[in-house]
């Protein structure tokens, strides 16, 4: 991640770390013309633009509260396991173990849209996670846990995520991805860097595929339609 940043400081990106969009700031005409900040030091700024990105994962409704995005708190663990001992990701009902060179073990995730947004640990959710470890790799019930913690997924009605322009002209939105955050980084970025400074290179294609992720879908299309467009992204 440090690489990643440094790349993009040589490129002229600034980073506002500690940062909160409070208000998205519209012209008489509707269009988008800057944000409020609140600053880690206490400040309040207004940054003026006439493009943005609404990438603010779980809690992007509280910038535009029409956005059919709702959280899925999630609970997670890692264990102490032995070097190399395993290589691979494996998958179960509920439960996946991803490994890391030096044996740690991260154990995921509870699906918990009830929780809204309730921080904390909870019995229920660890006795979940550990009843899915004995339930895949029951050897790994024995090691150590390390670390405990929990998110917030953001998440649609049909946990396809919401992609290209907004009900904001220069407000654009890349968020909703639920489990797939990660996993459509790079795709997302291509897309809507793409469509911000107008170089598709197929734009028949692209466009296509943008409308199956708009954010007002689920007034004109169903969730079948969506759930096939999430498979070709992915």
């Amino acid at each position: 991640m440090r690489a990643l940043e440094r790349a993009c400081v040589s490129l002229g990106v600034q980073f506002l770390e500690g940062s909160e969009v409070r208000e998205l700031l519209r012209r008489p005409s509707g269009q988008l013309e800057g944000v409020v900040l609140h600053t880690a030091e206490g400040e309040q700024r207004r940054i003026h633009c006439d493009q943005a990105v609404l990438c603010s994962g779980a809690w992007s409704a509280q910038l535009m509260p029409e956005l059919p995005i709702f959280p899925v708190k999630g609970q997670m663990l890692s264990l102490q396991g032995p070097r190399d001992y395993l290589k691979r990701v494996i998958f179960g009902p509920g439960t996946y173990m991803v490994p890391r060179e030096d044996g740690l073990v991260v154990v995921g995730a509870t699906s918990e849209p009830e929780a809204e947004f309730r921080e904390g640990l909870t019995p229920h959710g660890q006795a979940t996670l550990s009843a899915g470890i004995t339930a895949l790799l029951p050897e790994a019930s024995q090691w150590p846990p390390m670390e405990r913690w929990w998110g917030f997924r953001p998440c649609t009605p049909d946990e396809g995520p919401l992609l290209g322009r907004s009900a904001i002209d220069g407000l654009h939105l890349a968020c909703g991805h639920h489990r797939n955050g990660v996993l459509l980084a790079a795709i997302t970025a291509e897309l809507l860097s793409n469509l911000m400074s107008n170089t598709w290179d197929s734009p028949s294609e692209q466009d296509k595929l943008l409308e199956q992720f708009r954010w007002d879908r689920f007034e004109t299309t169903n969730s079948t339609d969506t759930a096939h467009a999430t498979t070709a992204l992915a």
